[in-house]
């Protein structure tokens, strides 16, 4: 696609989405083209084709830069509005694809607005629950606790005498967001076109997985299910408190939560004085976090101080559930070795790591990467894990991501950025926090529970039989891979007695493989079975195992046997 084009009349590309005019599609691109030069980013205006959409005056106009460039961009966004302030937002946790002094301006973007009268949320609230909305809210409060771009909350009590708070989405809102998308999404793709970025940065699908999350906060029956779900994770748990959602009164544009009082986390006065302890509430919250990622893989993306409170009892409780975090149960276990890599500082096992996440750099930059990652280590090797701070070893990570151009999945770089936020609030409880002593001790103790699970048995037992099994495959492949070398079907430069002998020495190999496994096999159950099964004055139970113990033993002697006869008869070629 040209960058001299801008195609007004392009469809949308999302299902539900209610298409705008194509007049208020070319007044927006205006608006937006207008706003760059404003503010000096005409170059980027005429990259993306918008150039043409300026009137002459405003394009020949030069701004001189009072600020840094930045600061340009920060200024530039807030001026674009309520899509681009969130873009800006989340681009300011992505610090593997915006360079530091971007992201901390980009930190800065405020989502503060002007409440929208009560007579207009009141409309909404009518047309999300008809005729009855207010008897069903009663005494709701026309005074907002916030106000935001795309919502406001109020207070009301339901019939039952219960107080909520009501989240109401401003009208007009999930309109312009759904018109700015799809121009977001057109000027991505003319991005690409032009490779106005890194070749490591994919602008339609970072496009694509903030349109994503966007929806998602725009949608509060989600938000609603979000919540349950957190609330099912820890039932029982006292540590946490999740606020309980009516769900009958929610919609898409109205979410009703049961009102919690406390005191904000990052209330320090206010913790004093209730004689909360703060080292104490740093640990849990971080706990609380752990949990959430490795044992249920659903989190909280947003630990902003803004969303927890601490309940009289002294509980933690969360207040927001529109930014969320997800992982299935492989890229748990990637992310596992991953952090207990960091956390034991060892960087071959980061960089091995980084592999598994299928983002480790060429193999001519492979070694030079391993390096960097050692001098990253070094600056707190010998150091005490209660030393060592994960922000910013997890900012020197992504320093070397953007460095070596390696594209990190977004789940994963929204993950490590949690935790670096998790730590700035355990900091501020607790200036002597650290999360990779919380994180390190957790992930330590996980691992030494989840070992000694019998689902953890089974599923050692199983690989172990996959191995038996793919071992005793193996040498009827080689067979028949020799076999289409002695037919001619493969070319290969060896002599048929040197190919002889090579099948020879791999069927012997093979062979002590095979026998190798199976007394690990035999071995590795007796002793699970040992451990982990119940208590039985069963003759044959006990008995059993014994004998596999003793089978394993001998079949542990023969594989010696054999091993040491192969280093006299099979370590000459010729």
């Amino acid at each position: 696609m040209a960058a001299s084009h801008v195609d007004f009349h392009e469809g949308e590309r999302n299902q539900g989405a209610r298409r705008s005019s194509p007049l208020r599609s070319a007044q927006r691109y205006r608006e937006i083209a207008q706003t760059l030069f404003r503010h000096g980013m005409g170059f980027v205006a005429e990259s993306l084709g918008l150039g043409r959409l300026v009137p002459w005056s405003l394009a020949r106009r030069t701004q001189p830069r009072r600020v840094p460039l930045p600061t340009h961009v920060r200024e530039t966004i807030e001026d674009l509005g309520t899509t681009f302030i969130k873009l800006g937002q989340i681009l300011s946790t992505r610090t593997d694809i915006v360079p530091p002094d971007y992201a901390r301006e980009l930190g800065r973007l405020q989502d503060r607005v002007p409440a929208v009268p009560s007579p207009v949320i009141r409309a909404v609230i009518a047309a999300e629950l008809g005729p009855d909305a207010d008897q069903i809210l009663e005494h709701f409060d026309d005074v907002p606790l916030a106000s935001a771009s795309i919502a406001q909350v109020h207070r009301a009590t339901l019939p039952s005498g219960d107080p909520v708070v009501v989240k109401v989405q401003k009208p007009g809102v999930a309109e312009r967001v759904e018109a700015d998308l799809s121009i977001l999404s057109h000027l991505s793709h003319v991005g690409a076109a032009q490779h106005l970025t890194e070749d490591f940065v994919d602008l339609v699908d970072l496009v694509d997985e903030f349109s994503w999350v966007l929806r998602s906060e725009l949608d509060y029956v989600r938000e609603a299910r979000s919540a349950d779900r957190i609330a099912r994770n820890f039932a029982g748990d006292p540590a946490l408190r999740v606020p309980h959602v009516y769900s009958e009164f929610t919609t898409r544009r109205i979410l009703v939560m049961e009102e919690l009082h406390g005191i904000r986390i990052d209330d320090l006065a206010a913790l004093e004085r209730a004689g909360i302890d703060r080292r104490a509430l740093a640990l849990r919250s971080s706990r609380i976090l752990l949990k959430s990622i490795f044992e249920h893989g659903f989190y909280q993306a947003d630990p902003h101080p803004g969303n927890f409170l601490i309940t009289p009892g002294g509980a933690l409780a969360a207040l927001d559930f529109g930014m969320m975090g997800q992982l299935g149960p492989a890229m748990r276990t990637n992310l596992l070795q991953f952090v207990l890599a960091i956390v034991d500082q060892d960087s071959t096992r980061v960089i091995d790591a980084l592999e598994t996440f299928g983002i480790a750099p060429t193999t001519a930059h492979h070694a030079s990467l391993r390096r960097q990652m050692e001098h990253v280590l070094e600056e707190v090797s010998g150091q005490p894990l209660g030393q060592i701070q994960l922000a910013p070893l997890v900012s020197e990570v992504f320093s070397l991501a953007r460095r070596y151009h390696m594209r990190l999945p977004t789940d994963l770089a929204l993950l490590l950025k949690t935790l670096a936020m998790n730590e700035g609030v355990g900091r501020r409880l607790d200036p002597d926090f650290v999360a990779t002593e919380a994180a390190g001790n957790y992930l330590k103790e996980l691992a030494l529970r989840e070992a000694r699970t019998p689902k953890t048995a089974l599923r050692f037992l199983r690989s172990g039989a996959d191995a038996v099994n793919a071992s005793l495959r193996l040498p009827r492949r080689i067979e028949r891979l020799i076999t289409l070398v002695e037919r001619g079907e493969l070319r290969w430069s060896p002599h048929p007695k040197a190919v002889e002998r090579l099948a020879a020495e791999w069927r012997s190999a093979i062979n002590r493989v095979a026998v190798a496994i199976t007394f690990a096999g035999v071995a590795a159950t007796s002793a699970l079975l040992a451990v982990f099964g119940r208590p039985s004055t069963s003759v044959w139970q006990r008995d059993g195992v014994r004998f596999g113990l003793a089978a394993s033993a001998v079949l542990g002697l023969y594989t010696l046997l054999l091993v040491w006869r192969s280093g006299g008869q099979g370590g000459r070629w010729e």
